[in-house]
């Protein structure tokens, strides 16, 4: 093995006395003495000088692994490691450690990380790297001094982080290295702080708001994955999945969990425009199916949330139904609480989605009773029942929309005096499925009151007290659909017409407002073709 350089010794000896105070079988006797050696090392001024060193001058046949160069800088890592794990509180002692030692790693990080630098990857020193980067990201985060430096460390675990997911093999997952760590524990030291610097916080002075800190990790995520970041979603999603495949009941906990929840993180706040092929929606689905009666189904759930709600139509929801998202939505008894609330948010979603014909279309052909929707409001006993009449009204309103006597049929349906243009809709079949579900709702008892208001507001305008203008908006895309009224009073003389304009919010081929023009306008003439 090569020398390690002079300077280092302090890092050395505490090493040593760490790995001898861990040892089984030490003497109970020999305990206190060690532990007020290690404290004592710790506290050295001569420690980290080795790091003042300028890391240009080494020579380049020293960027090898295992390498004199290497290895003193891994000792110097790994003495600090210890020392920031036998103190979490960060004491005085341990704070002037990481003083000594934060700014001087910063200058040789470059040249030992395998996204940035030419040395060739090996398990020690990677190993060490995921070991101390957690460690500087916490200090960072707590000290003022060193939170300037926080995008280049979120840079440098974001990178280390893809670089352990691409190169783990399933087969050797649980594989010890050097350290007595697997793969499996280093994925899940980095995604913890992955996942904390993609969450939200409060501004603090020194910490780079959020969206320039999305941004610095989205040309990261860019420049490690070579500029193709699905193949990368994909191929983190197949380790995942290869994990499973070797998956015991030891397997079923916190690291596999945490890694879902990063690619979810990187999907809403990195890369939400890239994120939604056939093949990252088959990995997800078929992710969520295999981690069935496992806490670890929670976090694939949010991550098909993700996909969806990041996606600019509907399409990625139809490819999941298509690729069996049915058997996610059916109900198993065997479910623990936390498994049985991500299910239900996932039928909550798709049965808002249902103001789609796409969406409709897609879950007929996989045959799946509307009923099993429901089940995200069963909170509510009247409330599920309203949701399942209304959900079996739109299956019926399907074939009514599909037909190109259509518009014959709404005039028929009610308003026989009244023209319906819907705006932003390409479609006819949609333009004449979303007037059904406006006229649906109409004929409701949601709608009833609103015609009732209505009336109470044509009464008032015929006494010259009402409004000139009254917008009422359909939010059809809440379930139960509700509405609101907005009425606009007018500044000088009372009104000799009130203009009605009605909204209809629903979700097409993307969340959006359909307009729905009457013709005539007035309140009175839409009120008259209800015979009001």
């Amino acid at each position: 093995m090569p020398a390690i350089f002079p300077g280092v010794e302090s890092e050395c000896e505490l090493l040593l006395t760490y790995r001898q105070l861990a040892r089984d079988s030490t003497a109970l006797h020999e305990i206190p003495g060690l532990q007020k050696r290690l404290s004592a090392l710790s506290k050295s001024p001569r420690l980290f000088q080795y790091l003042g060193n300028d890391p240009a001058d080494v020579p380049v046949h020293e960027w090898v692994p295992r390498s004199s160069t290497v290895i003193t800088i891994t000792t110097c890592f790994l003495a600090m490691d210890v020392i920031a794990h036998r103190d979490p509180s960060l004491t005085i002692w341990t704070q002037r450690a990481l003083a000594a030692f934060l700014p001087r790693a910063f200058r040789w990080l470059p040249y030992l990380h395998p996204a940035y630098s030419n040395l060739r990857p090996h398990p020690y020193h990677i190993g060490v790297l995921v070991h101390i980067l957690p460690v500087m990201y916490r200090h960072a985060t707590r000290t003022w001094s060193f939170r300037e430096r926080s995008a280049t460390l979120n840079r440098y675990l974001l990178s280390l982080w893809i670089h352990v997911v691409t190169h783990l093999d399933p087969d050797s997952w649980d594989a010890p290295h050097d350290g007595g760590t697997s793969d499996l524990d280093h994925l899940h030291l980095l995604g913890d702080c992955v996942l904390d610097m993609l969450s939200p916080k409060d501004a603090l002075a020194g910490r780079p708001e959020r969206s320039h800190l999305c941004a610095t990790l989205r040309e990261e995520f860019l420049l490690v994955t070579k500029g193709k970041p699905r193949r990368a979603l994909a191929g983190f999603l197949r380790t995942v999945t290869g994990l499973f495949g070797h998956a015991t009941a030891s397997l079923e906990h916190r690291p596999l969990h945490v890694h879902i929840r990063v690619i979810t993180a990187l999907v809403e706040n990195i890369v939400p425009e890239t994120c939604h092929s056939r093949d990252i929606l088959r990995l997800s689905v078929d992710l969520s199916r295999q981690t069935r009666r496992t806490d670890a189904v929670e976090a694939a759930c949010h991550l098909l949330l993700a996909l969806w709600t990041t996606a600019r139509n509907n399409d990625p929801l139809v490819w999941s139904l298509q690729r069996g998202l049915i058997h996610v939505l059916r109900p198993d008894h065997r479910d623990s609480v936390v498994v049985e609330s991500a299910r239900l948010a996932i039928h909550r979603y798709v049965a808002a989605r249902t103001t789609s014909r796409g969406i409709l279309l897609a879950l007929m052909a996989e045959r799946l009773p509307l009923s099993v929707l429901t089940e995200g409001f069963s909170g509510d006993v009247s409330v599920m029942r309203e949701v399942e009449v209304l959900l079996e009204r739109r299956l019926q309103m399907i074939s009514f929309a599909g037909g190109r006597t259509c518009s014959m049929k709404l005039c028929r349906k009610a308003m026989t005096s009244t023209q319906i243009y819907c705006c932003n809709i390409k479609s006819p079949f949609d333009t004449a499925f979303a007037a059904l579900q406006a006229l649906e709702y109409m004929h409701s008892a949601r709608g009833c009151n609103l015609l009732e208001d209505l009336v109470r507001i044509e009464e008032a305008c015929r006494a010259l007290e009402g409004p000139d203008e009254v917008n009422v908006e359909l939010l059809l895309d809440r379930l139960p659909p509700q509405h609101t009224i907005t009425l606009k009073t007018p500044a000088g003389s009372p009104p000799t017409k009130t203009i009605l304009i009605m909204k209809a919010r629903l979700f097409l081929h993307k969340p959006s407002v359909v307009t729905i023009v009457l013709e005539p306008k007035s309140l009175s003439s839409f009120l008259g073709a209800f015979n009001l």
